[in-house]
């Protein structure tokens, strides 16, 4: 547990790092882009996110897996490593010059050819996407997580330095060069990704041992990333249809520049703000997937419904004042972040994200049950989960969208995350049994959550510069959360001391939860004893 309180805040820092640089790359982006251009952006990336989803989001899990599992094994990982890259990097490949040909095509389809160009000089990304996720996964699978850290600041960094430079150099050409000229930003940040954790590879690779490619090594891959990649794509799959539903439908009642901004308004400015809280509580998902599949392989039921409890405790904990707080602050976020929209265009993104904000806490509840089934091998029952919440998503959205217009859209997404992580909540206490019972922890936090926003309220309403009543909610509020939270021992003892909260007297678990003498977590304890 100590090696996975290390590595996710590695990984933590490292992702706080890239999303505040991301922060300063979107900011100026929409403001040198404007709603069309962001909307055009969006477009491109809705298809891009999708394809990056199919081919790089199954492999790091799969690799991380069976990397895992053979150094508990006692094994060399290079032969999987190398089977998947190979995999990885012909699949990549094929798809970069697929979206190459077909650009004009996706332009069109989408109600926007202008967009064709900003696919052709993103198609390259492909590639290296597929590379660099193979490499994510060796590492992650060795809990080793300075490398993702470094590839996700990296990435970023490059984007806010070349992609905002292209973009302004460009913008004198037309709407249409400024985007192409973020997105080839975007291309040459995988690129050095890519080249960079492939150089920390080779210096810590195993010299010793040989590498050996058989059949078996490309079928466990296989077997594991396919329904993983189908469960990764169905939420970028939504995202690619509501770029069509959205805007062909609202385009029947306005001019087609109009449809787009409003497209453009939720998904690249509501979306990146809901998405950053997400993430913190999604380094806790990329990691748990090894740890809980060691401890599968050597039949630790206690130590998986440990990591379970304490991931899902740490998301409602993170999750719930995040959501408030952007609940409360939304219009003056926004105007803060993004100065160039007019009156208009900051009321209607506020509403949006106020909707959206309740998505947080569910949203990444079901993304670490997703983990934590995978990581346990059963891989279908997320998925199966989720194509039922998207179906509902689609069927509100088309409903809503006719009816209210671009609300219908924040609507249709909030309860895509909240019939997800409904249904994967029950399917994982079917999993874990009655044991995983985290009813008591959701009523403190949720309490103690209307405390934090009464504090956010009184802020508000009594500090009238928004800065200041934002720093004021944030630290008093955050503070009081803490004690209400510490207090009512929402984390026990030894969670604490997990996460680096050292206590003189800890809990003794075998008091707690029966134990066999094989029990692989309790021979670790006694060693520690």
């Amino acid at each position: 547990m100590g090696k996975l309180a290390k590595s996710a805040f590695i990984l933590t820092l490292g992702m706080l790092i890239s999303k505040a640089i991301g922060v300063f790359y979107r900011i100026p982006l929409a403001n040198i882009l404007g709603a069309e251009g962001i909307g055009m952006y969006q477009l491109v990336f809705s298809v891009y996110g999708l394809i990056v989803t199919i081919i790089g989001s199954g492999m790091p899990i799969a690799v991380s897996r069976l990397v895992a599992e053979q150094i508990s094994k006692n094994k060399s990982a290079k032969s999987v490593f190398f089977s998947s890259l190979i995999l990885s990097l012909v699949v990549g490949l094929i798809f970069s010059i697929v979206v190459y040909f077909i650009s004009n095509y996706l332009a069109i389809a989408q109600g926007n050819s202008s967009v064709a160009l900003g696919y052709k000089v993103i198609s390259p990304a492909i590639f290296f996407v597929s590379g660099l996720s193979v490499l994510k996964g060796y590492f992650q699978g060795t809990i080793n997580m300075l490398p993702t850290s470094i590839s996700y600041i990296l990435e970023q960094f490059i984007k806010l330095i070349l992609g905002l430079t292209l973009a302004i150099y460009l913008a004198k050409y037309g709407i249409e060069y400024a985007v192409m000229g973020s997105l080839v930003g975007v291309t040459l940040s995988e690129l050095v990704a890519f080249f960079v954790l492939m150089l920390m590879y080779i210096s810590k690779r195993d010299k010793n041992s040989k590498i050996t490619l058989n059949a078996t090594d490309f079928t466990s891959i296989i077997r594991i990333a396919v329904p993983i990649t189908i469960g990764s794509m169905l939420i970028p799959l939504s995202q690619f249809f509501d770029s069509f539903i959205v805007v062909n439908i609202l385009s029947n009642s306005m001019d087609m520049e109009l449809a787009t901004s409003l497209y453009g308004l939720y998904s690249g400015s509501v979306t990146p703000i809901v998405n950053m809280p997400i993430m913190l509580v999604l380094t806790l998902a990329m990691i748990i997937v090894p740890v809980v599949s060691t401890d599968r392989i050597n039949h630790d039921y206690n130590g998986i419904l440990l990591k379970s409890k304490l991931s899902l405790k740490l998301c409602l904990i993170v999750g719930i004042p995040s959501s408030i707080l952007l609940l409360v602050y939304a219009k003056p976020l926004l105007q803060i972040v993004y100065p160039r929209f007019s009156n208009e265009q900051i009321d209607i993104s506020s509403v949006l994200l106020q909707i959206a904000t309740f998505s947080i806490v569910f949203y990444g509840a079901m993304q670490i049950e997703t983990s934590l089934m995978q990581g346990l091998d059963k891989i279908f029952i997320p998925v199966k989960n989720l194509i039922i919440a998207i179906l509902v998503k689609e069927l509100v959205c088309f409903i809503l969208v006719r009816l209210i217009g671009i609300r219908g859209l924040s609507y249709a997404t909030l309860m895509l995350s909240f019939v997800s992580c409904f249904l994967n909540t029950v399917s994982y206490k079917k999993l874990l049994g009655k044991r995983f019972n985290l009813g008591n922890s959701f009523v403190v936090s949720l309490l103690s959550g209307f405390v934090f926003f009464a504090v956010c309220m009184v802020c508000k309403n009594y500090i009238f510069n928004d800065i200041s009543s934002i720093l004021v909610a944030t630290t008093f509020g955050s503070s009081i959360y803490y004690i209400l939270i510490r207090n009512n021992n929402i984390l026990s003892s030894y969670e604490l001391s997990s996460l680096g909260v050292k206590y003189k007297k800890p809990i003794r678990l075998d008091k707690l939860f029966y134990r066999s003498k094989n029990d692989y977590y309790n021979r670790c304890r006694q060693k520690q004893i």
